[in-house]
């Protein structure tokens, strides 16, 4: 049973620092939204699929420094995330809906605040999710978020070419996959439309899966159980895996990129990062490896700490560099 809920929740972005009650949460959650330093709007539509609305929400503090940054909401390539393991004795199970409210006001109050007092604008993007679709059609989902911000960038008070992407697990890979192939789009995007400009300035993953082909392997040979069947997003041809795996796509005009990754995470070992960092290096691509010893697929108290503080530095840094 215990690996069993090991990979069924495995791709949930968990890295917040939690609080000791739900309602501890919320109320935190709830005074921050009411600050008026911030303002929230939320399902911004950015495009259609299937008669479906595709949205994002968008938090802007009232002092902005003109660059945003867009968070790939995504755990195992589903969006909005559906579920995360919590410990449970000496193992794990997957977490009540009051559990997942609360990781998810974590988005806000932990995971977003340093951005917003620091003057970005935060844009929390849902794309088309597993099970229906599969990664190629989320990329295009992503492509056009992208494009469809930086065409409203005077709208929200920004600078289309100081937009980064963030994001973790699934999300990660997904920001570097479109951060490193501005070339992917959406096969059934309009005409006109892929010639616009959809790159982004910076990259943050936390513990991302960069090679597919890698990672379903040993994802296989480590759980016994097929990938396609346990991410359905992934139920392509394998043969394409290596066109979505940003290990094969470092070039010199990437954007810089920050890496951060746990030593101990069982569901996408440090070496997806580790390899990756190294691929950038090579390409003479601006890039920094932050390893987190003991850390596992997710991040919490210091750990957390540390790792939205590396987030900070490198979109000020790389979002805001010409004002430096």
């Amino acid at each position: 049973m215990r690996r069993q809920l090991l990979f069924t929740g495995l791709l949930a972005f968990q890295a917040f620092a939690q609080p000791a009650t739900v309602s501890e949460a919320k109320a935190q959650d709830a005074g921050r939204e009411e600050d008026q330093s911030i303002q929230i709007a939320t399902d911004v539509v950015y495009g259609h699929k299937f008669g479906l609305a595709m949205t994002f929400d968008v938090y802007r503090p009232r002092e902005s420094n003109g660059a945003g940054v867009m968070f790939i909401n995504s755990g195992g390539w589903r969006s909005p995330i559906v579920n995360y393991l919590v410990a449970d004795g000496d193992g794990h199970r997957l977490s009540t809906d009051a559990e997942l409210d609360r990781i998810n006001s974590r988005l806000r109050t932990t995971s977003f605040w340093p951005l917003l007092e620091n003057g970005f604008a935060v844009f929390d993007v849902r794309h088309g999710s597993s099970p229906k679709f599969t990664v190629p059609e989320i990329v295009g989902d992503l492509r056009e978020a992208i494009r469809f911000v930086r065409d409203h960038a005077d709208d929200y008070g920004l600078n289309a070419d100081r937009l980064g992407l963030w994001g973790g697990s699934s999300g990660g890979h997904l920001a570097l996959l479109l951060g490193m192939r501005p070339e992917l789009d959406s096969v059934n995007a309009p005409d006109g439309v892929q010639g616009r400009p959809a790159g982004v300035a910076a990259v943050v993953a936390f513990f991302p899966v960069t090679d597919l082909q890698r990672w379903t392997s040993g994802f296989e040979q480590r759980y016994g159980t097929e990938t396609s069947q346990r991410f359905s997003a992934l139920d392509f041809a394998p043969e394409e895996y290596v066109d979505y795996s940003s290990i094969h796509f470092a070039s010199p005009d990437d954007p810089p990129t920050l890496l951060v990754h746990g030593t101990a995470d069982p569901a996408a070992p440090i070496i997806e990062s580790e390899s990756m960092h190294q691929a950038l290096l090579a390409a003479r691509v601006e890039s920094r490896f932050v390893r987190i010893e003991g850390a596992g697929h997710m991040f919490e108290g210091e750990d957390i700490d540390r790792a939205l503080t590396e987030t900070l530095r490198w979109f000020e840094e790389h979002l805001l560099r010409s004002r430096h």
